[in-house]
């Protein structure tokens, strides 16, 4: 059963009533090319990192079981890369996720409302240092990324890979800290997915001025808990 990936939704602001806004929501398994497109991003941004391959895993079988039923070439080149994930074919792996990732993305944008013919740019590696556990001050650092790529004049599309992934990443590190915040991310990740990125408007500052929140709330805990994870993200000594 397809998903109703074409649903409009609107961006919540923070004092609008929780009816206004129209989540995108999809069962485990129910056939979704942007889920799909979200979870092999996600997998292709934490590629590098030398302790992911479980979480990246996680992310290509997830994909692959969006796409079983109703996308079954898609499908067929996921599983080729998760197998090469689960068999440990690191390099083999590297040079093929960025491909895949570009084959989904361009399968993805094809079925959006407005599609557009995906065009060729550069691909993007994330540092090879490990995914971190929860961190607060890792989810700012992939907020700020996706919006600086967003707001990178002419790059839209080549950089949407990496928006989707930074956007998921940091949906993640957040949400425990402001659920809402995490829902938004997630809706500012799908717009994005589907073409409608003009439609985020202010929701860009808007998450950061949340994030920041979060942080100067927590600066001292962060200092004492999260700092040494942000060095190891960042490569620091």
């Amino acid at each position: 059963m397809a998903c109703s990936c074409r649903n409009s939704g609107t961006v919540r602001s923070s004092g609008a009533p929780a009816a206004a806004f129209a989540p995108h929501s999809v069962l485990p398994g129910e056939s979704c090319i942007y889920c799909a497109d979200k979870h092999v991003s996600t997998a292709y941004a934490m590629a590098l990192a030398d302790d992911s391959v479980g979480a990246v895993i996680g992310e290509l079988e997830l994909a692959r079981r969006h796409t079983a039923l109703e996308y079954p070439k898609e499908s067929q080149a996921i599983a080729g890369t998760l197998y090469l994930a689960s068999t440990r074919g690191k390099s083999a792996f590297l040079d093929r996720i960025g491909a895949l990732q570009e084959e989904i993305g361009k399968a993805a944008m094809d079925a959006a409302p407005e599609a557009s013919v995906m065009k060729d740019g550069q691909l993007w590696d994330m540092p090879p240092h490990p995914h971190q556990s929860v961190n607060a001050l890792v989810g700012e650092l992939h907020v700020c990324a996706a919006w600086r790529l967003a707001s990178e004049l002419g790059y839209m599309v080549p950089n949407r890979a990496m928006i989707i992934g930074d956007l998921a990443l940091a949906a993640e590190q957040l949400s425990r800290y402001d659920y809402d915040l995490g829902v938004r991310l997630r809706d500012m990740r799908h717009r994005v997915q589907t073409i409608r990125s003009a439609d985020l408007d202010r929701s860009w500052a808007e998450a950061w001025e949340r994030t920041d929140a979060i942080v100067r709330r927590n600066l001292k805990e962060f200092r004492e808990t999260q700092a040494k994870g942000l060095r190891d993200w960042l490569g620091l000594k």
